[in-house]
């Protein structure tokens, strides 16, 4: 049965799956962008406004998840700390993916 609790620590493996795989793709992500993806979207508020977080519980594992930042001051002002880190692994992924690159 699917329920709504509050984020907890042991979440944030299957949060950072779901940040990943939310167009529907099961497959786990490369390094790179797993990083990219963790830093852009869900590390700021996992890390800084937990009380903010909440999972959709199926049987102990969370298979969806609501995160929201409480003061859009307070996020800009810690967030801009994760830009550069989510810059240059964006960076990383366009050079070094193997998909992309350049002949």
């Amino acid at each position: 049965m699917l329920s709504v609790r509050k984020y907890e620590e042991s979440d944030r493996a299957d949060v950072h799956f779901i940040c990943h795989n939310s167009e529907g793709s099961d497959e786990v992500p490369d390094f790179l962008t797993g990083q990219f993806y963790h830093n852009t979207f869900c590390n700021y508020y996992i890390d800084h406004e937990p009380e903010n977080c909440f999972v959709i519980d199926d049987n102990g594992r969370a298979v969806g998840y609501i995160i929201c930042a409480e003061d859009f001051y307070k996020f800009k002002e810690i967030f801009v700390k994760y830009f550069p880190e989510a810059f240059k692994l964006c960076i990383a992924f366009f050079r070094f993916h193997p998909m992309l690159q350049l002949s």
